[in-house]
């Protein structure tokens, strides 16, 4: 059986990928994690992953405490250099869509006049082929001798070593071994392209320990290592989990969207637009999401004598916020976006006939998330940390000679993007009721359309 997606990016099973099934076990319970596509969490960006290596139907010994703390700070690294590639097309998928919809008019009426518009807008961005793949990164680094000395007092000439930090030095040690086993093309199993949440690509990286240990022992820096450490580095090089899946995309070529939206108007040729959907729960992939946007716009044609065109001005910000408990072992995710859109806009009625609209616009989008999780079950399994219950096919937990991860970690990932829109719509009144189609171009095209009602 595959364990392909069943953790990604480092945070602990989250939403397991659409080709596993498997389970974690402790003595008090059993979960039984369902197959569920990624599909539906996609959207809301609710989960940054990154796949770990699949189990093979053998039992591991339990590593060492310095292994597991080597393969912890190994994944957290993996999640935060990759998260943000991984991510970024969907964010910028996100910000064009999301800024879309906000006006099907350039007119506002020169007098005060109160009035309603609520309307009903659907979105559709086209995702671009060249979003759906990106470069990966790996936690690796050039040897600097120099930089010993932030671990411990380090001399050439007397081929002397004081250590003072002995975890941060073995970590550092790591990454330089595989700096040069990537550069020398020592690795055949790194990939040098995966795919982005949008594509569709596999992708493994796979580190093989024999590779590992000549490394370690042509390393210029491993003589002058103590002998209990220069067996340390080596204990780890043959513990640690020998294959990392990067995680498959969802192969999304277009983005949905639907959203109501509230026009107030009208004071002084201006308008207000309010956006709006409670926190309300989306299911146990998706979780607790919220959305609110407000909006002012302002006529500029009431300021121009017989305009040929009406002109406004407008500004939206927007705000998301979505929380969760992912997995099996309950990683807590929280997650917040800011948005935000100006436009310059104007239109043309050609009285009963059609109106025409347009409008070029700067957007932007910035989402904070912070996760709170475990050792991916894949990684506790080739650590030893469970095992692997071949009658039930269950990964256990059972204490003490297979103690599970207790230990939390944290990361945060910030991601931005923005850009310049133009837009291009018709719209067609009949009675209190109007309907309206538009198409959106910068670097995702986006069409939108919907049906308003005034009151």
């Amino acid at each position: 059986m595959e364990y392909r997606d069943f953790v990604q990016f480092g945070v602990s099973d989250p939403a397991c990928g659409n080709r596993c099934g498997d389970l974690y076990d402790t003595k008090e319970k059993s979960i039984q994690v369902k197959e569920s596509s990624m599909k539906k969490v996609i959207l809301l960006l609710a989960i940054l992953t990154m796949g770990l290596p699949r189990a093979n139907a053998q039992e591991y010994e339990l590593a060492s405490e310095t292994t597991i703390d080597i393969a912890r700070q190994f994944a957290k690294d993996l999640f935060e250099l990759n998260g943000v590639p991984y991510l970024q097309p969907m964010v910028n998928a996100i910000n064009a869509t999301s800024n879309t919809g906000f006006f099907n008019t350039a007119y506002i009426p020169k007098q005060d006049t109160f009035y309603v518009k609520f309307s009903v807008h659907g979105m559709m961005g086209v995702v671009p082929d060249k979003y759906k793949t990106y470069t990966p990164q790996f936690p690796i680094e050039p040897l600097d001798l120099g930089k010993l000395n932030e671990y411990g007092d380090f001399d050439l000439i007397n081929q002397s070593f004081d250590i003072q930090d002995t975890a941060g030095l073995i970590y550092y040690a790591f990454k330089t071994v595989l700096y040069d086993g990537v550069t020398q093309g020592r690795f055949p199993g790194v990939p040098d392209q995966a795919s982005t949440i949008l594509g569709t690509m596999d992708a493994d990286l796979t580190l093989d320990p024999m590779v590992l240990d000549s490394l370690v022992r042509e390393n210029i820096a491993f003589p002058f290592l103590p002998k209990d450490m220069q067996d340390s580095i080596l204990s780890i090089v043959h513990q640690f989990p020998e294959q990392f899946t990067l995680p498959a995309g969802a192969d999304i070529s277009s983005i949905f969207a639907a959203v109501p939206q509230v026009v107030l108007g009208s004071y002084m040729g201006t308008e207000a637009l309010i956006r709006y959907i409670p926190k309300v729960n989306l299911g146990e992939n998706i979780g607790n999401f919220s959305f609110w946007g407000f909006g002012i716009k302002h006529s500029i044609s009431q300021y121009i004598p017989d305009p040929y065109l009406d002109i406004a001005i407008q500004g939206v910000y927007q705000g998301t916020s979505l929380d969760n408990e992912v997995g099996v072992t309950e990683a807590q995710l929280e997650a917040d976006a800011t948005i935000f859109h100006a436009n310059l806009q104007f239109s043309k009625s050609f009285e009963g006939i059609i109106d025409v609209y347009g409008g070029i616009g700067y957007e932007s989008i910035s989402i904070d998330s912070k996760y709170e999780y475990y050792l991916p079950i894949e990684v506790q399994y080739q650590l030893g940390m469970v095992k692997l219950d071949k009658e039930t096919n269950k990964l256990v937990a059972d204490p003490p000679d297979y103690p599970g991860d207790t230990k939390v970690q944290t990361s945060t990932v910030s991601v931005e993007d923005s850009s310049i829109k133009g837009t291009l719509g018709v719209a067609k009144s009949f009675g209190g009721f109007r309907v309206f189609i538009d198409y959106n171009i910068r670097d995702y095209h986006i069409f939108q359309g919907g049906i308003q009602y005034t009151f």
